[in-house]
């Protein structure tokens, strides 16, 4: 394990939030980014979706600045032009929090199938935790968090659903869902 993997948190999550649910996330992760933060994580990497990953990199940005910039905030985003599609007030709006980022990262220069996987997986192996939003077995984000509970990361689920039901799902994996590379 690297060195700085050890003290790294990697955070993805669903787009599409229940409406309400942002209090709920706060109260959710609270808690557990506290306890991360005592046990010397210093490093959280966050993709760059609506939902979940911004709810959380305004939070994290508020956390940062509480705890006197002892905690670094790391944008992972797929490519440069990934917000093209989105309302004005949206990227607005997005731009200013990445202005904000200690460090903006990109994957590639442009989209390409399968680059959503790629980036999740790329913040998992670069991360010893993950805080994450799923609530579903065969979406993009549960193949992610699949992903990172393979790779021994530990997962907090922000959501109150049970992750343990993404290793029931395995049938569905070997029947042509995206790759996992270890059991869980």
């Amino acid at each position: 394990m690297s060195s700085l993997k050890a003290y790294t948190c990697c955070v993805i999550g669903e787009s599409d939030l229940p409406h309400g649910e942002e209090q709920r996330i706060y109260s959710r992760v609270r808690l557990p980014f506290q306890e991360m933060v005592r046990d010397g994580v210093k490093y959280f990497g966050v993709g760059g979706n609506p939902g979940f990953e911004r709810i959380m990199l305004e939070y994290l940005l508020r956390q940062r600045d509480d705890y006197r910039r002892q905690i670094r905030v790391i944008a992972v985003l797929p490519y440069p032009d990934y917000m093209k599609d989105w309302p004005e007030a949206e990227r607005k709006r997005q731009g200013y929090f990445l202005e904000r980022c200690d460090k903006v990262s990109y994957l590639s220069d442009s989209r390409y199938p399968g680059i959503d996987q790629d980036l999740g997986e790329k913040l998992a192996d670069g991360s010893a935790f993950c805080l994450c939003y799923c609530h579903r077995t065969t979406e993009s984000i549960s193949d992610q968090v699949r992903y990172a509970m393979e790779s021994g990361l530990k997962v907090v689920n922000a959501c109150p659903w049970d992750l343990r039901q993404l290793e029931t799902n395995r049938d569905w994996m070997a029947a042509g869902g995206r790759k996992c590379s270890t059991k869980i």
